[in-house]
């Protein structure tokens, strides 16, 4: 079934462009840490521009009378919207599962485009998703350096120091503080601090430093990877 409308020649061009404007945008992204990096945008462009192919050809190919490439555009609105709702939910610290989700919808438009005949842009769209996914990574791994976090859980009486002494004196280790959370039951104090570690930082050296504060009755902390 062949469409002029669109040769195959344009629709790897469209594609191919497509991912290169979505890596630079990703890569930004990605070095400022935040949930939707490279990946998801590379994922999300693709799909976005799959959509508009099969939207624009669908009516070519079954001669129908109604010709409104608009009409699959603006659900792919609808579908960004659900995206960008899991990335503001889970933003605070990590975020897990959004390249996933945005996996899963540009393989929705694979699959209108098999069903529709369009084999070409299909295949050719997996075979760019499939080097997002493996090679992306690769370059992820190895270029970019991923930023450390950890969550510091403290507690301590109320009547024998203040949260905010304990706060400076946190301040002075090598973290960089991003949050902070405090919580009285009346008689302690649940001080929870998220913050960045230095690379060369151990986080159990940290752990015996917070140690040495005078009248903490309990610690607990946590690293994560970004």
């Amino acid at each position: 079934m062949g469409i002029d409308i669109i040769p195959q020649h344009e629709i790897i061009l469209r594609l191919g462009l497509t991912l290169i404007l979505a890596f630079v945008l990703g890569l930004e992204r990605e070095l400022k840490n935040q949930p939707a990096g490279l990946r998801t945008h590379i994922l999300i462009g693709l799909g976005s521009c799959l959509l508009m192919i099969l939207s624009v050809l669908v009516p070519e190919i079954y001669n129908s009378n109604i010709n409104d490439p608009g009409r699959i555009a603006a659900q792919v609105v609808s579908g960004i919207w659900f995206l960008g709702a899991g990335a503001i939910i889970k933003m605070w610290l990590d975020t897990r599962g959004l390249t996933t989700a945005a996996n899963i919808w540009a393989t929705s438009a694979i699959w209108l485009c098999v069903w529709a005949g369009l084999y070409f842009a299909a295949i050719t769209t997996t075979l760019l998703i499939l080097l997002n996914l493996v090679l992306i990574t690769k370059i992820k791994s190895r270029l970019i350096t991923r930023t450390r976090f950890c969550t510091i859980s403290l507690w301590f009486p109320k009547k024998w120091t203040s949260a905010s002494s304990v706060y400076e004196t946190i301040k002075t280790l090598p973290l960089i503080p991003m949050n902070k959370s405090i919580k009285e039951d009346g008689k302690n104090i649940h001080l929870t601090i998220v913050s960045k570690i230095k690379k060369s930082e151990n986080i159990f050296e940290i752990q015996e430093q917070i140690k040495d504060i005078t009248k903490i009755q309990k610690i607990s902390i946590s690293e994560s990877v970004k």
